[in-house]
C-alpha cells in the first residue's frame, strides 16, 4: 500500500510512466488523454505521450471517443486505472505540450519540491 495521499494531490502520468513507475501503485492518479474506445467495462485512452493507458469504468461511463479528459482514478498493480473521477478537457487541448511539461518539469528532480 502507498503513503497516505493529501486531499486533491495526484500524480500526473502519461503511459509510460503509468507502465514503468512503480511508486505508483496503489495511489490515486491522473492521466490526461482521448478515448480511443469503449467496451462498457474498460476504455481505452490515448495518453499525452501517445500510448494507451487501460481505465476500468463502470457500464454507465459515457465519454464519447475522441472526447479528451482527464481520469481520476486508483492505479492498480496490473497497470490499468480504476475510473472514480472524469473531467472533460475539451479538443484544443495540446497534448504534446502537456507531455513535454510531465517529462521535463513535473517528473524532473530538480522540480521535486514543488510537485
Amino acid at each position: 500500500m502507498s503513503q497516505q495521499q493529501e486531499d486533491g494531490e495526484y500524480p500526473r502520468l502519461n503511459s509510460k510512466m503509468i507502465q514503468t513507475d512503480h511508486s505508483h501503485i496503489g495511489s490515486i492518479i491522473s492521466v490526461i488523454g482521448s478515448v480511443v474506445s469503449n467496451d462498457g467495462s474498460v476504455v481505452t485512452l490515448r495518453c499525452a505521450d501517445g500510448g494507451n493507458a487501460r481505465i476500468a469504468v463502470d457500464p454507465s461511463f459515457d465519454t464519447q471517443a475522441g472526447s479528451v479528459v482527464e481520469i481520476v482514478g486508483l492505479l492498480e498493480s496490473d497497470r490499468s486505472v480504476q475510473h472514480f473521477v472524469t473531467r472533460e478537457i475539451g479538443s484544443d487541448f495540446d497534448m504534446e505540450v502537456y507531455n513535454s511539461m510531465l517529462v521535463d518539469v513535473h517528473h524532473n528532480p530538480k522540480f521535486a519540491e514543488y510537485f
